[in-house]
């Protein structure tokens, strides 16, 4: 049985410039369809949220200029389920501003926060691990919970929580004892065989009080902002009235904000098939791949002695390639990104070149 008082935050406001070029300003990753299933990751991630949340509770925050790509893809939404961002400020504003709206609505909210872009396969266990979450965040209400997804590899991309003593009255739950940001090859190696660590996911579980809370005493001044403007929610001056505040908002993110803070911290270990697919590498592992080890994409790709590589054209070009391996080679639009895989991590920063050089035009 859905509950009235759950409620889902998809964030879908990233660029995703890490899965340049097939992802750029005018159109993120979040709003393609990445796995040919006919259906991009937003979509994708709004139909799992209506396995565990009515549709008029799920919420949507995005730039402002992504609103009508929202709209579009996700016609049973109405206006008042778009919460539009003037800028990108990371996701401490982002979900301070959903969690004040819901809040003003339904002081009994149970909300969950995802992202929009994460590869999930629902064979029941997310679906489990999300209604575990609001079962214990309805009877403890300060809590915060996340999910912790059992790693699978040392992945270096991902942030790792370490889980402390379990909840007496509910086992499945434990304490948060660390948070690692991103670690080297070495330490990852060290957490996979302690069996203690769990990657953190990004998905967060809390009653709205709880967030609100959580907000007044790390975050007071964003807090005492968004109070400011809770009467212009649900009304046609919103986006104007949040536009005032967020030019003052920090760019901080939820983690570091408040997570690795507070004392009302906890992780259910979750086994559900998940990446955040936030590098080609990322794409690469969740991805089909031949006798060879290469994953494809495209109608007119030739490969010859190439190895463990992803080569992908978004825009139906040839691509051949004679005597490579462990390359990323995608082809989007004109646009031709060549990389080695193990260092994924820098295409971030290449992308920030390209437009250096050469302005927004190809990025």
């Amino acid at each position: 049985m859905i509950e009235n008082n759950t409620y889902f935050v998809i964030m879908a406001g990233g660029i995703g410039s890490r899965f340049w070029p097939m992802s750029k300003k005018s159109k993120p990753k979040q709003f393609i369809d990445i796995f040919n299933t006919g259906k991009s990751l937003i979509q994708e991630a709004f139909i799992r949220a209506q396995k565990n949340c009515k549709t008029e509770n799920i919420y949507v925050v995005t730039n402002y200029e992504y609103k009508s790509i929202v709209k579009n893809q996700l016609p049973d939404i109405e206006d008042y389920q778009i919460l539009c961002e003037p800028s990108a400020k990371n996701t401490a504003p982002c979900i301070g501003y959903a969690i004040n709206k819901i809040h003003s609505q339904n002081k009994n909210a149970v909300v969950i926060v995802t992202p929009s872009d994460h590869y999930i396969v629902t064979d029941g266990r997310y679906s489990e691990s999300i209604d575990l979450a609001v079962k214990h965040c309805e009877n403890n209400t300060s809590n915060l919970v996340t999910l912790g997804i059992k790693p699978s590899r040392p992945d270096i991309g991902y942030g790792y929580i370490q889980i402390g003593s379990q909840v007496a009255s509910d086992s499945k739950v434990h304490k948060i004892k660390t948070f690692s940001e991103k670690p080297t090859l070495e330490i990852a190696l060290q957490f996979i065989e302690s069996g203690e660590f769990y990657w953190n996911s990004g998905m967060f579980i809390a009653s709205s009080q709880a967030w609100i809370n959580e907000f007044e005493t790390y975050l007071p001044e964003m807090q005492e902002s968004f109070l400011e403007i809770v009467d212009s929610f649900y009304t046609d001056n919103e986006f104007e009235e949040v536009k005032k505040i967020y030019a003052f908002m920090p760019n901080i993110s939820i983690d570091y904000a408040i997570m690795e803070n507070t004392k009302n911290g906890y992780i259910i270990p979750s086994d559900f098939i998940w990446s955040d697919v936030g590098t080609w590498n990322a794409l690469y592992e969740i991805g089909d791949k031949n006798d060879d080890g290469n994953n494809t994409k495209g109608d007119f790709i030739l490969l010859k002695d190439t190895q463990n590589s992803i080569v992908h054209s978004y825009s139906n070009q040839v691509i051949a390639t004679n005597g490579v391996s462990d390359l990323i080679i995608v082809e989007s639009d004109g646009i031709i990104l060549i990389a080695d895989r193990k260092k994924e991590q820098e295409i971030k920063e290449l992308v920030n070149e390209v437009k250096k050089n050469w302005g927004d035009r190809f990025v």
